[in-house]
């Protein structure tokens, strides 16, 4: 980029919204394993919430849970 806050964007001149474009420094790798290793953690979190809720919860009803916290 030529000049300061110039962006890949078309048209090339349009202003951004906070006036700065800052690029992407992680790479694809990186971005991936952090967006799984965050879905984890939230994934583990729930089953010890479902578990210690309802402990005789079938193993089908606790991964239920488990699918409409992934997709909500």
């Amino acid at each position: 980029m030529a000049t300061a806050g110039a962006h890949p964007y078309y048209p090339l001149g349009a202003q951004l919204s906070g006036g700065v474009f800052t690029p992407n420094t992680w790479d694809v790798l990186s971005l991936i394993l952090s967006f799984l290793a965050a879905l984890a953690v939230l994934l583990v979190v729930t089953l010890a919430v479902v578990t210690k809720v309802n402990p005789n919860l079938k193993l089908s009803d606790q991964l239920l849970a488990l699918w409409f916290v992934m997709s909500k």
